[in-house]
């Protein structure tokens, strides 16, 4: 397996917000259809995107919405085996490519310090 990152929930808003050239979490909350607290609390890692805003996230930046269910599922994974299994499928659905292409195509100011402060965070 390659030595890679799973795209997080904060970094899928991240490129949400790039892609729509939205910049207050108070917009990106309103265009998903959910409050505030709950996009605060996905920074906060208290909760993760369900299924619904997965797939708002998934339409609205045009990427098949597996990519976001495979790594939600990662972030909730509670044991090594089971982040594995969910690495297993990243890989599999080509997700570090993805990821590549994102990073190489978004426009850095917004993905650049999520980044940042998940990785510290990790």
């Amino acid at each position: 397996m390659g030595n890679f990152k799973m795209i997080t929930s904060i970094e899928w808003i991240s490129v949400l917000k790039s892609k729509v050239s939205v910049q207050s979490d108070y917009a990106i909350a309103k265009l998903l259809g959910v409050s505030s607290a709950t996009l605060s609390s996905y920074r906060t890692r208290k909760t993760f995107l369900d299924k619904i805003v997965c797939n708002r996230i998934a339409f609205l930046i045009e990427i098949d919405p597996k990519y976001l269910y495979v790594s939600t599922h990662y972030e909730r994974a509670q044991s090594p085996e089971e982040m594995q299994v969910w690495l297993s499928l990243w890989e599999a659905i080509e997700g570090p490519q993805l990821e590549e292409n994102i990073r190489e195509n978004l426009d850095s100011k917004w993905l650049m310090p999520a980044v940042r402060m998940m990785r510290c965070m990790a």
